[in-house]
């Protein structure tokens, strides 16, 4: 009985705890996503592993109130045990023995919320006005501003190459008020593929942002590709991309002085998180 009281107030104290780190992780996620240092994509990914671990810890309650319930009294407690009582210890026994383990998968956590950020990118940089793909002149301007967001990746991937992990890059288009010219080659395209002859300006500068986002989406992944061997782990890493174009939406809603052909509009932002993958912990 001493030695199930001990594995019983090892697993309370053990789920106060990381409950508790858990609640404090998701209020930072919060406030990034409300400074705008997190993509919305990135994080629901976070709250819903978040989540996940939360039920790890709950999974074991029904356990050890059981067993909590048997403790006292010494008679059922001893009747019990063979039934019951032994294997419902041994699964908290194992649960407690891995507390080492998901330490290192909160503090990797810790340290993705913590650090996770976006770059700004002006469109300016890789596109001529009124076209959505890269000019092949420009794709050594691609590497060289992308190089410092895959070497920041491939640090944090490094670091945590012992824990199994998986990375998710989200790039988001922006446009600003200015009308695409009808008649154009652009204004034709993009007429075609919404299907839509009267298609609204919003519309329009929307799916251009997209198509944009998508292009420099297209040329990071060759380059992450290319870069492999920046990664101590590269082919084991889970890669999740995500291009969105907001068209006309202003980037930040701090800034309330935008003019409708505003250069602050045209630009892309690169937001990146690794999170750690507990289906193979």
């Amino acid at each position: 009985m001493a030695a199930a009281k001990r594995s019983l107030d090892t697993y309370n104290q053990s789920k106060a705890a990381e409950l508790s780190r858990l609640d404090s992780l998701k209020q930072l996620v919060n406030q990034k996503e409300q400074r705008g240092h997190l993509e919305d994509t990135l994080s629901d990914q976070s709250e819903i592993l978040i989540k996940r671990l939360q039920e790890t810890i709950e999974a074991e309650a029904k356990g050890a109130e059981y067993i909590a319930q048997t403790l006292t009294d010494k008679k059922t407690f001893r009747k019990a045990y063979k039934s019951e009582i032994r294997a419902r210890l041994i699964e908290l026994d194992t649960f407690n023995n891995r507390s080492g383990k998901r330490e290192q998968v909160y503090q990797m956590l810790t340290d993705a919320i913590n650090i996770t950020s976006y770059n700004l990118f002006s469109l300016a940089a890789f596109f001529d006005p009124g076209v959505y793909r890269v000019a092949p002149e420009n794709t050594d301007k691609v590497e060289k501003l992308f190089s410092p967001v895959i070497d920041s990746i491939a640090r944090f991937s490094n670091k945590y190459k012992n824990i199994p992990h998986k990375a998710v890059i989200v790039l988001l288009g922006y446009a600003d008020e200015q009308a695409i010219p009808e008649g154009t080659g652009l204004h034709k395209t993009l007429v075609e593929i919404l299907k839509d002859p009267a298609a609204s300006q919003q519309l329009l500068n929307k799916q251009l942002s997209e198509f944009r986002a998508k292009e420099l989406l297209r040329n990071l992944k060759f380059l992450m590709t290319r870069n492999a061997g920046r990664f101590t782990n590269y082919n084991n890493l889970k890669i999740g991309y995500v291009a969105n174009g907001r068209g006309e939406e202003y980037p930040f809603a701090h800034i309330t002085d935008y003019r409708p052909d505003d250069d602050r509009r045209r630009i892309v932002l690169c937001y990146w998180l690794i999170l750690p993958d507990i289906k193979e912990n």
